[in-house]
């Protein structure tokens, strides 16, 4: 059975409001239901108020997972140099699949470097959830980083299956981390000991022509759908088609350093007819 991935964009999602949940609710189980395949892990992106969501995640995994008790870690996956502003990313991951530890990727003031931050399963509940909610003390700011799980595949075999937004707002970091994807995802691969490595997210940057992992000397490929008709026509505005928000940008898409070329990206423009966010969901199905 094939393993589909999902990714979903939150950033005009409150949380706190019962018809904000609602709407989320209807949005990402029409997601799931839309296509005849069953998504096995999920991330959604730019949730700045954690604290509300916290309460409500157990509630949208199982919609679009269809999962009765989805294992769901909620990852600060940065902060903001002003104010101290947390962002945070919630992975969700249907229960029948098994999680051998969560990470992230990020770049450590102290050395300079690009450093992984990971925790196994095998540690305690309290311990996993302090790790989630908590940057490494020498995390630069204002970057928004890679977070991960490992899942074991049937085989015996590990599998990265990460999830990023990409900081709009800084131009400088937008387009440093956005080069540095085949690093960080080399960097999983190598510390992880994974057979592949995939990465979903709004990267806030089009997808790359020719994408080259230099360490590793091998490319990396990327999967992409663009909406083809304006999924919000009832709110008059200019629409382009070929991206994954209104304004026709491809922002939304994946990465994966697999020998396979034929994995099969969808868009799910749900999210951005009923005023979830300003970008679509995607999905690839990974046979």
């Amino acid at each position: 059975m094939p393993t589909v991935i999902f990714h979903q964009n939150m950033r005009t999602f409150g949380g706190g409001n019962e018809f904000r949940v609602d709407v989320a609710n209807y949005v990402l189980g029409f997601a799931a239901a839309s296509r005849n395949f069953e998504i096995k892990i999920a991330g959604l992106t730019e949730i700045t108020n954690n604290g509300v969501v916290n309460g409500v995640m157990p509630d949208l995994h199982s919609v679009l997972l269809r999962s009765q008790n989805p294992q769901i870690f909620n990852i600060c996956c940065g902060i903001s140099a002003v104010g101290g502003r947390s962002e945070y990313t919630s992975i969700g991951v249907h229960e029948t699949m098994t999680i051998m530890a969560i990470g992230r990727v990020y770049k450590s003031m102290l050395s300079r470097r690009i450093e992984i931050d990971s925790i196994d399963m095998d540690a305690d509940v309290e311990e996993i959830e302090k790790w989630c909610d908590k940057l490494p003390e020498h995390a630069s700011a204002d970057h928004r980083y890679i977070v991960y799980t490992i899942v074991r595949a049937d085989n015996g075999e590990n599998v990265a299956f990460a999830f990023m937004h990409n900081i709009y707002t800084n131009g400088a970091i937008r387009v440093y981390e956005h080069l540095m994807i085949p690093g960080y995802l080399h960097k999983i691969k190598e510390e992880e000991d994974c057979v592949a490595v995939f990465i979903g997210g709004d990267f806030n940057a089009r997808p790359p022509l020719n994408f080259r992992n230099r360490a590793a000397r091998k490319p990396y490929r990327t999967y992409q759908k663009g909406m083809d008709v304006d999924p919000a026509q009832w709110a008059p505005r200019v629409f382009s088609p070929g991206g994954t928000t209104r304004a026709g940008s491809l922002y939304d898409y994946w990465y994966s350093d697999s020998d396979n070329n034929d994995y099969c990206a969808h868009v799910h423009p749900e999210a951005i007819e009923y005023g979830l966010s300003d970008h679509c969901g995607i999905s690839l199905k990974i046979e």
